[in-house]
């Protein structure tokens, strides 16, 4: 059981749901505004992420992205959607601990305790591929430089790092990252990045980090990935344990033709699940509808308290780590 992420007085307003606990909380403004690319001086304390939780709630490990004072996650709804058939935080964890979707951190700030600093930079980017990876806090991994990351500036307080806040920010921040997904790995933009982190953490045994990780994606950019590596996780349980209940519900659920991928129709009850079986179905389908607009019409970013044209899905993880060099 995860605690909740130490909030200082700067941030009181601000609660943080707990793993597996249900509740939200209401936003206001964040910190005051740190340009990260002004932040030359300090120490660097690198980390590497050790698991990954989604909420077990939608709205869990959430904040408010476009303005409209409501949190946002359409992702851990998915997640918690498709759990049952995908492997869920099982699967997610699973590609961190084979070295498939590793990511670093580095914060820099003039506070080597990370106590205490009005201006801190926080950096995430995706590490290379490497089997059997060293997560236990001496671990060396090297970045994978294919792969552009993301600067966030912000400020500690009573050890608790908030980034700038993603609706007012004049500086929004996109990075690029392999993320870990029910099994598999997808490569995205997460836009108006925003990430918390902390020193002190619950649990047991306590992680020696641990923090948030908020964004959103736009939706035909994750779509276009999730689908087909949905439908071969789906596939692969399918093939595995063809008389099992499991391969009976997910046949059920997805395996019932009726389109076509590419020109190329789906069979029903064929054992093999595609991408367009994953997208017909009607729970995948809602929670992947967009649930903020992130963009104008022009293409720039500029969350819309009031949409007029959804374009994004949000996304919330907490996340636990450890120290690394790279």
């Amino acid at each position: 059981m995860h605690t909740q992420i130490r909030l200082p007085a700067l941030l009181s307003s601000l609660l943080l749901a707990s793993a597996f606990a249900c509740g939200g909380s209401d936003q206001t403004s964040g910190p005051t505004e740190v340009d990260p690319a002004t932040v030359t001086t300090g120490a660097d304390t690198k980390m590497v992420i050790t698991s990954l939780q989604p909420p077990a709630f939608g709205t869990g490990y959430s904040i408010d992205l476009n303005g409209d004072g409501k949190l946002d996650n359409q992702m851990g709804a998915l997640l918690s959607s498709i759990g049952n058939f995908a492997n869920g935080t099982g699967g997610i964890n699973a590609q961190i601990t084979n070295g498939n979707a590793l990511l670093l951190l580095d914060v820099k700030s003039d506070d080597s305790t990370l106590t205490d600093d009005a201006t801190v930079a926080m950096t995430i980017e995706s590490a290379a591929k490497q089997s059997s990876p060293d997560l236990s806090g001496t671990g060396t991994f090297t970045v994978d430089s294919s792969i552009h990351g993301g600067t966030v500036g912000g400020v500690l307080s009573a050890g608790v790092f908030e980034a700038n806040d993603p609706v007012t920010t004049k500086k929004p921040v996109s990075a690029t990252l392999r993320m870990p997904f029910s099994g598999a790995t997808l490569t995205f933009k997460v836009n108006g990045l925003h990430m918390k982190f902390q020193k002190t953490c619950g649990g047991s045994p306590a992680p020696a980090y641990c923090g948030e990780l908020h964004g959103s994606v736009k939706a035909d950019e994750f779509k276009a990935q999730f689908y087909p590596a949905v439908a071969g996780l789906l596939t692969a349980q399918v093939a595995a344990a063809p008389t099992s209940t499991t391969a009976a519900g997910i046949e059920a659920a997805f395996d019932v033709g009726g389109c076509s991928d590419n020109g190329v129709a789906a069979t029903a009850n064929d054992g093999t699940i595609t991408g367009c079986e994953v997208a017909q179905n009607s729970v995948v389908a809602n929670e992947l509808q967009p649930d903020v607009q992130i963009f104008d019409s022009s293409g720039a970013y500029a969350p819309q308290a009031t949409p007029t044209a959804k374009d994004s899905l949000s996304l919330g993880f907490y996340f636990e780590a450890a120290k690394a060099s790279f």
